[in-house]
C-alpha cells in the first residue's frame, strides 16, 4: 500500500503484484486506505460479503469483526480483499509486470491478471473449500517444507510411511517440496528428511489437510465452475522470472556438493 507509488508515472514503473493467503495479520492502515478509496474496494467487499453472508467492508475498519468468522469467510474475505487493492493501483494507472500469489492469493492474482472474473473466482473459492472438506476432515493435520531433496527422493521417503493421508503438495523449485499430511505422519517423514540430508526442514500445524490446488489437479472442481474453457484476456509475463528461478536451484546444488565432498 505504498502511496508513493502513486506519486510515479506508470511508464516509470516495473511492478510485481503479489497476493498472500488467508491468516496475514493487519498492518492497522487498511481502514484508512479502505476509507480513501471505497468507491473502488467496496463492490468487490459487498459482492463478497454477501457471498459469506458477513459484513466485509465493516471487518477492513474494525477487524474485531471477523473474530467469530468460519474458515470460509476468511477465505472469501482474503480473495476479495486482496483483488479490491489491487485494483486500487489498477484504477491509478499501475500496470504490473508480475502476478504471483501464495495458496489463495493465486486466485486472486488469476482475477487480477484477468483470467478469472471476479465472482467466478468467489464460487471457484467456495468449490475449493467444499472440496477440501469433503477430502480432509478437519483433524490435527501438519506441514511441513523440506529444502535440499529432489521430489523423487521426497516421494520415496513417503511411500516408505505407507500413509494414506501423506503427499507431496507443492514444489517451489527443483530442491524446495511441501508435505502435508496428519502430524505424527508428517513429523516422521521430516525427521527421516534430515537422515537423507535434507538442508533445512520447517513442519508447522495445520487444522485441515488441504490437498493440492484445484486448480492443479482438481478436476472435479475446475470442470464443475467451467475454469477449463477460461482464457487470459493479456495475461503479464512470468518469463523473465526463469534466470532468477534457476539461479536459486543452482544455490542449493552447490550448497548440497560442498556438504558431500565435507566442504560445507
Amino acid at each position: 500500500m505504498d502511496q508513493r507509488a502513486f506519486a510515479l508515472q506508470p511508464q516509470e514503473l516495473r511492478s510485481a503484484f503479489a497476493f498472500p493467503g488467508v491468516g496475514v495479520k493487519p498492518s492497522g492502515r487498511e481502514g484508512g486506505f479502505f476509507e480513501r478509496y471505497a468507491s473502488v474496494m467496496s463492490p468487490y467487499l459487498e459482492a463478497a460479503g454477501l457471498q459469506a453472508d458477513a459484513d466485509f467492508p465493516r471487518a477492513v475498519a474494525d477487524d474485531r469483526a471477523a473474530s467469530a468468522w468460519s474458515e470460509l469467510q476468511h477465505q472469501l474475505f482474503a480473495y476479495a480483499f486482496n483483488v479490491a487493492v489491487a485494483e486500487v493501483y489498477l484504477h491509478r494507472g499501475l500496470r504490473p509486470s508480475f502476478l504471483a500469489g501464495h495458496s489463495l492469493g493465486l486466485y486472486s492474482a488469476l482475477t487480477v491478471g484477468r483470467v478469472l472474473p471476479f465472482r467466478q473466482g468467489l464460487s471457484l473459492v467456495v468449490e475449493a473449500y467444499r472440496l477440501a472438506c469433503a477430502a480432509c476432515p478437519a483433524r490435527d493435520g501438519g506441514l511441513a517444507v523440506v529444502v535440499g531433496l529432489e521430489a523423487r527422493d521426497i516421494d520415496r521417503l513417503i511411500r516408505q510411511q505407507s500413509r494414506d493421508s501423506l503427499c507431496r503438495v507443492n514444489a517451489n523449485n527443483e530442491l524446495t517440496h511441501v508435505v502435508a499430511g496428519q502430524q505424527a505422519e508428517v513429523a516422521r517423514v521430516v525427521a527421516v528428511a534430515r537422515e537423507a540430508g535434507a538442508l533445512r526442514t520447517c513442519p508447522t500445524t495445520i487444522q485441515r489437510c488441504w490437498p493440492p490446488s484445484p486448480l492443479n489437479s482438481g478436476r472435479s472442481c475446475t470442470n464443475s465452475i467451467g475454469l477449463r474453457q477460461l482464457r487470459p484476456s493479456c495475461p503479464p509475463s512470468t518469463a523473465n522470472c526463469a534466470p532468477m528461478v534457476r539461479s536459486s536451484w543452482s544455490s542449493l546444488r552447490a550448497i548440497l556438493r560442498r556438504r558431500s565432498t565435507g566442504k560445507a
